[in-house]
């Protein structure tokens, strides 16, 4: 076990973090709660949210966890608690994440785990490298196939993916720009909401705005923010209404700057569409790597000061 750490204070984008550093080896979970027990009262102590930086051999493979404050103990919980749901030590443990909380989209619910201890149902552990391919009788993963009579894609849906593609058709705008070639070095926008040279346009959904796990709550928003500035626009008598090329500039540039934070976030997750399956800080974005990094609460307060100013900064009227 290693416990040499380095301590600091840091801050970026206006808030105050407490940082520890390795290295750091876990070797258990145990070990784990012990390491986390410790670094949550020192940081504590200090009144300082925290993030934790460590890395376990897991079955030959080593894998980067960084947790922040209430998010350690949540993902601590939840190891714990997948321990003693399922009873099988082997399926509890290929079971268990270990990486941050929120790595990954949350699924669980209260049969899920139990499941597991089902007799006629086993874990098949692709070790995070998917199913080799699918044959006329069966799945093979590791070299073993496994024959079934019916197969369940439990897929998902699409995202990440070209907003043009995810919709269906082009958005073509003044001097006919196409959206996806105003996007094709990354997200362009104002808040998130329109691009310039797209008058009218208004697009909600996560880019680079203010994102949270309830997406309905997010639309609600977003939808109002909207409906504000077209109300503006109608009520000054103008027919549209697109951001000017500087405010666009500006809001990128933004975005860009308060992305170290989320930058840091999502480079130590295991590959997901969160962080462009890993490619993160190869120029991809990922689902939410072009977010605004401060968070939902922090963006909502900022739009409302804009709403407030009356003036529709930023926008050009026509």
């Amino acid at each position: 076990m290693n416990h040499t750490f380095q301590v600091g204070d840091m801050t970026i984008g206006g808030e105050q973090l407490f940082l520890i550093a390795g290295p750091c080896v876990i070797e258990s979970e145990a070990h784990a709660l012990k390491m986390a027990e410790a670094i949550a009262a020192t940081a504590r102590a200090k009144n300082l949210p925290y993030i934790f930086k460590a890395s376990y051999d897991k079955a030959n493979r080593t894998s980067i966890h960084s947790f922040r404050g209430p998010g350690l103990e949540e993902g601590l919980r939840i190891l714990s608690k997948i321990g003693e749901t399922v009873k099988d030590p082997k399926t509890a443990e290929a079971l268990k994440p270990w990486y941050r909380q929120f790595c990954k989209r949350p699924t669980f619910n209260d049969d899920y785990l139990p499941t597991f201890n089902r007799p006629n149902v086993a874990l098949v552990d692709t070790g995070g490298r998917g199913v080799e391919r699918v044959t006329e009788t069966g799945l093979v993963v590791n070299g073993v196939e496994y024959e079934v009579d019916c197969i369940i894609f439990a897929t998902g849906f699409e995202v990440g993916t070209a907003w043009t593609r995810r919709a269906g058709y082009e958005v073509i705008g003044m001097d006919g720009v196409t959206l996806t070639d105003h996007w094709a070095d990354g997200l362009r926008t104002y808040h998130g909401f329109s691009s310039h040279g797209f008058p009218n346009c208004f697009i909600l959904g996560p880019s680079q705005n203010g994102m949270s796990v309830n997406l309905t709550s997010v639309l609600d928003d977003q939808a109002q923010h909207i409906g504000y500035i077209i109300k503006q626009v109608t009520n000054r008598g103008a027919r549209y209404a697109h951001p000017t090329k500087k405010a666009e500039d500006e809001w990128v540039a933004e975005i860009k700057r308060l992305a170290v934070v989320a930058a840091r976030f999502f480079s130590n997750c295991t590959p997901g569409y969160y962080n462009n399956e890993g490619h993160f800080e190869d120029g991809g974005e990922g689902l939410f790597g072009s977010g605004y990094a401060p968070g939902i609460n922090a963006f909502n307060a900022l739009m409302a000061k804009w709403r407030e100013k009356g003036d529709l900064e930023g926008l050009e009227l026509g």
